[in-house]
């Protein structure tokens, strides 16, 4: 009876080290299963905010292209635009200069034929008769008729010159080559002081680029002055203003 109570004592305290075992056993676990499940909440938590900021990016990177692409197809109407004001300014260029060597060729002709009728009026003048003087008479109203023409052809030939070096200023100027664009106006006025939009557009060049208040005024005052009537005379007048206070 006694090797049987400390057999039952025996399977007793193995059953309490077993239990107690299992219990630390299954703590342990759960310790480490609530520590796994903390950490995969942390990770879970940090995906979600690197998703969520992923999305941000995603977000503003399409608004980058959009605005990318935007300014892509407005550089290449610019662009097109520019390439067809070009296209403008020579076919224009093309046909003043066209124009210029027409005249030129007028001129030339007119030119070889009044010296030939002067060369013929000395030959008649040495015959000294009734018909060579009556020819002479003829061919002098002629010359002068020629002359007028002269006159009238060199004059269209400086106007269409003027307007070339004008639309080549225009050119250089869009160009932001602002000291030829200068000098294409300077010739132009130099064949036409009188043309209003040459002083106006140099008036702009000095005041806008050249910082250069008093040759501005020059041009702007000069240019109200050939257009009194000018639409935006009242804008240009203040313009003169603001520059004046610059000397």
């Amino acid at each position: 009876m006694r090797i049987i109570n400390t057999l039952i004592i025996i399977l007793l305290l193995l059953f309490s080290a077993a239990a107690g075992y299992l219990y630390f056993e299954s703590f342990n676990r759960n310790k480490q299963l609530t520590a796994l499940l903390e950490e995969s909440r942390n990770v879970k938590a940090s995906l979600q905010e690197e998703i969520a900021q992923l999305s941000i990016d995603q977000d503003n990177l399409r608004k980058e292209n959009e605005r990318l692409r935007q300014e892509s197809l407005d550089y290449l109407k610019k662009q097109q635009e520019i390439n067809q004001e070009r296209k403008k300014m020579e076919d224009a260029l093309k046909e003043q200069i066209s124009k210029i060597k027409e005249l030129e060729t007028k001129i030339e002709n007119k030119e070889k034929e009044i010296q030939e009728l002067e060369e013929a009026n000395l030959k008649l003048a040495d015959i000294n008769d009734l018909a060579s003087n009556v020819a002479m008479i003829k061919q002098r109203a002629r010359i002068q008729e020629l002359q007028a023409d002269l006159v009238a052809l060199k004059k269209e030939y400086n106007k269409q010159e003027a307007i070339m070096h004008y639309n080549l200023g225009v050119s250089y100027a869009k160009g932001k080559n602002y000291e030829i664009a200068i000098d294409e106006y300077e010739k132009a006025l130099e064949l036409n002081p009188e043309d209003p939009d040459i002083h106006y557009n140099l008036g702009v060049i000095y005041d806008e680029w050249r910082r250069n208040p008093k040759r501005a005024v020059e041009h702007y005052r000069k240019y109200l002055e050939l257009r009194p009537e000018a639409v935006d005379i009242d804008e240009v007048r203040d313009w003169i203003e603001r520059l004046e206070i610059e000397f």
